[in-house]
């Protein structure tokens, strides 16, 4: 892929993930200010429409402690369901490496359960580091069941799903 090709994705998935956190929802955006809203305003930007007939990639590094886990899930979480009410094809991937492996381990910190299991629900892929995990001694039955995991790091996994056309976000 182009290096400008692959600018232009990473920066229209950047657009398209600030515009989803801060609206929530086209669509009650839509609803609320149907009145107010003139599609010819120059300041309006409406990226979901570029995703319309291509498929929207992309893969999150989580690798920060649990003080970013809220928004950097969560985020994610919305994203997902945001992309699927819209009929917009994708296929995001959250990668967990160093602090950010606790995450996604059960027991550890029970308050973002709920948020791990609607990251699955939205078809969002969860991949842990195997040498994060051997470091910190997770085991995978310490894991929820449904995360995977690559084999021996995760910086392979990363490079191939770049050159595959996902952009990496890092929060």
């Amino acid at each position: 892929m182009k290096p400008t090709k692959k600018l232009i994705y990473v920066f229209t998935a950047i657009l398209l993930i600030a515009f989803l956190i801060a609206n929530c929802s086209l669509k009650s955006v839509h609803a609320k200010n149907a009145k107010k809203i003139n599609k010819k305003d120059s300041r309006y930007i409406y990226p979901l429409a570029f995703f319309k007939h291509r498929q929207l990639k992309l893969i999150e590094q989580l690798t920060q402690g649990p003080k970013r886990w809220r928004i950097a899930l969560t985020s994610m979480a919305k994203a997902g369901h945001i992309l699927a009410k819209n009929h917009i094809k994708y296929s995001i991937i959250i990668v967990a490496y160093g602090p950010g492996l606790k995450a996604f381990v059960m027991k550890y910190d029970k308050k973002y359960a709920e948020t791990v299991k609607t990251l699955n629900k939205e078809h969002i892929k969860i991949v842990a580091c195997g040498k994060s995990m051997k470091e910190s001694g997770v085991t995978p039955e310490m894991l929820f069941p449904f995360v995977k995991i690559a084999y021996p790091g995760i910086l392979a996994y990363i490079a191939e799903k770049e050159e595959q056309g996902y952009a990496f976000l890092k929060p």
